[in-house]
């Protein structure tokens, strides 16, 4: 007898605990900001950005213009963008270039153009008694310039204009030319 009303009593209480079947739910916000990384890529990756690059890396096969009207008439404009502008150097900007459908992982930090005097990665960290000088097609900084920092200078490397043996580089930029016992920069 013990044991039936152990029983009964359980299955009540496991009845009376069981939740009741309520179709009405509250909502649940939605969580914005998970959404945050692909708003800062739409910000900084677009097609004018990515075809400067693609016209810098390879000149012989397209220009802004037709670079831009390419990627914007791409299905996914900004995956076009995205992998020129995060593609690791000109050979695989081409390999963007002359894919018909490219991707993208946007690894890292995406490919923006400086400004003249703005710092710059020049390929390694170099020392005070370094001298550290980069210049490429697909370097971000301005053409023209170079990334450099001058030997026997704590300053970090920027953009800027080499004008060694050519001092009237920097006069039209209202710049004078600074002389160093390597390379000689508008300042």
């Amino acid at each position: 007898m013990i044991r039936r009303c152990t029983l009964i009593v359980l299955m009540l209480f496991s009845y009376s605990c069981t939740p009741s079947e309520d179709t009405t739910s509250t909502p649940v916000p939605v969580d914005t900001s998970v959404f945050v990384e692909t708003d800062t890529l739409s910000e900084n990756v677009n097609c004018p950005v990515a075809c400067e690059r693609a016209a810098r890396c390879e000149k012989t096969l397209t220009t802004v213009e037709d670079c831009t009207a390419l990627c914007q008439s791409a299905e996914v404009p900004q995956d076009y963008a995205c992998c020129l502008q995060f593609a690791g150097g000109c050979d695989d900007v081409l390999e963007c270039i002359q894919s018909d459908s490219p991707t993208c992982v946007a690894e890292g930090e995406p490919w923006l153009p400086l400004n003249l005097g703005d710092p710059c990665d020049c390929g390694s960290n170099p020392s005070f008694s370094v001298e550290c000088r980069l210049e490429s097609p697909g370097h971000p900084c301005p053409s023209g310039t170079a990334c450099f920092k001058p030997v026997n200078s704590n300053d970090p490397p920027s953009c800027r204009v080499i004008c060694t043996g050519n001092a009237e580089n920097c006069t039209a930029l209202d710049l004078s030319c600074t002389k160093t016992p390597k390379t000689w920069y508008c300042d």
